[in-house]
């Protein structure tokens, strides 16, 4: 065989048996045949026991292994010093963007590839500046995922602080799945362009919060000690008492009713108290939720509340006027009475018997 080591061409005669042992000592180390097994071994730190260059990246290898391969000590993959096992160059630019130098996934049948890299420059989005970045392919076309950012999305990121980042169109979110059932049997947190959703199996959303406006929509029934809503001077201006309280309760229409197929799959079938949102719409347009045709939705029962409070301060006056009457009243007809009854036989009393 014959093989160029540090410029110079030695020819060795490898016996072809297994047993057979030459070695070939040089000044940097020694290099062996043993027991089927090329061997190199370096004489000091620093020293290379086995180099290859390919200078043409695109074509052909450096070096070429068939079948499993065993590294014992630390191994870099664009790094001259590795401080790991595994120590790799898979960062980004120094501007940020997705560099070529990632870690990457190829599926045997071709290069429908997903890449892994890391980072220490903040790259299109409001998260530190330390982390991983994770593409997935998104052609069906071998070869076209070829770098990061080329022929795949960025779907997820772990930043520097443990915060997980999710991108993607309608649908990205998290989801706890039964493996065994191979079904959404568990708990989902959907994302999309509207909203945020807390789902199960994939269907219902019991919780959401929308991303336009930040409302919260829970469906069923919720429990708490208590619900304080903000309620400053300092944030109102335009203060001014609610008139016309009494009239305006007189005006709504408290109704039994049973939920149908168009409500939340969770209380269909359920009967229940409450308000029309259509017919409070045209009394107290003010306490009814509306959809984005402006179809009215829901009512925020709540505010019922001060009106309520008003009204009763009205009959409260109310009565007290009426009782101011009758007293007045009583004072005078006592004080005819003790008129009439000053007259013998004239008595209001004496008269009605």
């Amino acid at each position: 065989m014959r093989t160029t080591l540090c410029s110079a061409t030695i020819s060795l005669a490898l016996a072809a048996t297994a047993s057979a042992q030459p070695c070939l000592p040089m000044d940097m180390g020694t290099y062996c045949f043993v027991s089927r097994e090329w061997r190199a071994q370096n004489n000091g730190a620093g020293l290379v026991a086995i180099r290859g260059v390919n200078t043409n990246l695109n074509a052909g290898y450096a070096g070429y292994f068939q079948g499993r391969g065993f590294f014992q000590g630390k191994v870099g993959v664009g790094v001259a010093n590795p401080l790991g096992f595994i120590d790799m160059a898979a960062g980004n630019n120094a501007d940020g963007t997705p560099s070529a130098a990632a870690l990457a996934f190829t599926f045997r049948t071709g290069g429908l590839r997903h890449f892994i890299t890391t980072r220490h420059n903040a790259f299109n989005g409001p998260h530190t500046n330390n982390a991983f970045d994770f593409w997935l392919n998104k052609s069906a076309t071998p070869g076209a995922s070829v770098a990061p950012g080329t022929g795949n999305n960025r779907v997820m990121t772990i930043d520097g602080n443990g915060r997980l980042w999710l991108y993607g169109p309608a649908g990205a979110g998290i989801s706890s799945r039964d493996v065994n059932a191979g079904a959404f049997t568990g708990w989902d947190v959907y994302m999309d362009s509207t909203k945020y959703s807390v789902s199960r199996s994939g269907i219902d959303f019991p919780f959401s919060i929308s991303a336009t406006n930040g409302a919260a929509t829970f469906v069923g029934t919720v429990f708490a000690a208590s619900f304080i809503q903000l309620s400053s001077r300092d944030a109102k201006s335009e203060i001014a008492p609610l008139a016309g309280a009494l009239d305006t309760i007189g005006k709504l229409r408290g109704v039994t009713y049973q939920w149908n197929e168009h409500a939340p799959a969770q209380i269909q079938g359920r009967h229940d108290i409450g308000f029309i949102a259509d017919e409070v719409n045209e009394v107290l347009p003010e306490i009814v939720g509306k959809d984005e045709a402006g179809k009215p939705t829901g009512i925020d029962y709540a505010k019922i509340a001060p009106l309520a409070v008003e009204a009763i301060k009205e009959l409260k006056a109310e009565n007290e006027r009426i009782r101011a009457d009758n007293a007045d009243l009583k004072a005078r007809l006592e004080r005819l009475e003790a008129l009439l009854g000053s007259k013998p036989g004239t008595s209001i009393e004496r008269q009605g018997r």
